[in-house]
């Protein structure tokens, strides 16, 4: 398998990837040259989707299967997020504002993982932190009864000030039972 030493890789996050470390924000992706002008190379990845990429590679033919190799790159704003991520997580996949604020203060790897998401624009993808975010909700007024976490949830999904929030609310709801209970004895 020949290896392609990516230069640019504007769209990485859409590409459909073989494996992925979020933390370093490093990717491989194998893929098949379709197109060839210069140093310019159109990869195919296996969901079918094109990609245009810089390539130091020699001897690269059409039909050849590749190795890429590179960071993740991520455009837009500061946050990682562009207007048009913003508009579909709101639009379409029916996110609050205030959840999708919530992404930039994530982990990094949390937030890598989000960004690579988000950019196949599948809101099925999204289900687990549209799930969490619902779910830390119901914390907001502090209920009488701790909620269960469904299924789907995942604690990356919460910043590490509203976990700290969730396990303060979830000690007081418990604090509170076995000072009931010991009254009632």
């Amino acid at each position: 398998m020949k290896k392609i030493l990516l230069l640019t890789l504007v769209l990485a996050c859409a590409l459909s990837v073989t494996s992925l470390s979020f933390a370093a924000g490093e990717f491989e992706m194998k893929a098949v040259v379709t197109k060839i002008d210069g140093s310019q190379v159109t990869i195919k990845d296996v969901k079918g989707r094109e990609t245009a990429v810089e390539s130091k590679g020699n001897g690269i033919k059409v039909g050849d299967m590749v190795l890429l190799k590179g960071q993740m790159i991520k455009s837009g704003s500061a946050t990682g997020l562009t207007t048009q991520d913003v508009d579909f997580l709101a639009k379409q996949c029916l996110i609050d504002q205030a959840d999708v604020n919530v992404i930039p203060k994530l982990k990094e790897e949390t937030r890598n993982y989000l960004y690579f998401v988000i950019a196949h624009r599948d809101c099925k993808l999204l289900e687990p932190f549209k799930v969490t975010r619902e779910f830390l909700k119901k914390f907001t007024p502090p209920p009488d009864k701790s909620p269960f976490p469904p299924k789907g949830f995942k604690n990356d999904f919460l910043t590490s000030e509203e976990s700290k929030y969730i396990n303060d609310v979830n000690k007081r709801i418990l604090d509170k039972a076995f000072e009931d209970f010991g009254r009632k004895r």
